[in-house]
C-alpha cells in the first residue's frame, strides 16, 4: 500500500532516505567531488532500508511472540 507509513503518522523510512540524501550531499560537497554526487542517491536508498529492515525483524518477533502465546 503506497503511504501505510504517513497512516500511521510515523514517516520515518522517509526521514531515513532524507538523512541519506543529506549525508551524501555534504559528502559530496566537501569530500568526495563528483563521485560523492553520484553515490548520494543510493547512500539515501540504503540509509531508507537499513532502517526498514530493522523495523520489519522488530514486528516479526512481536508477531512470532504473539502466535506464540495464542
Amino acid at each position: 500500500m503506497p503511504n501505510t507509513e504517513l497512516l500511521h503518522g510515523k514517516p520515518w523510512g522517509g526521514f531515513c532516505e532524507l538523512l541519506g540524501r543529506s549525508l551524501g550531499g555534504w559528502l559530496a560537497v566537501t569530500l568526495l567531488g563528483f563521485p560523492g554526487v553520484c553515490l548520494a542517491n543510493p547512500m539515501a536508498w540504503l540509509f531508507a532500508l537499513i532502517y526498514c529492515a530493522v523495523m520489519t525483524m522488530v514486528f516479526l518477533k512481536k508477531r512470532e511472540k504473539a502466535l506464540d502465546g495464542a
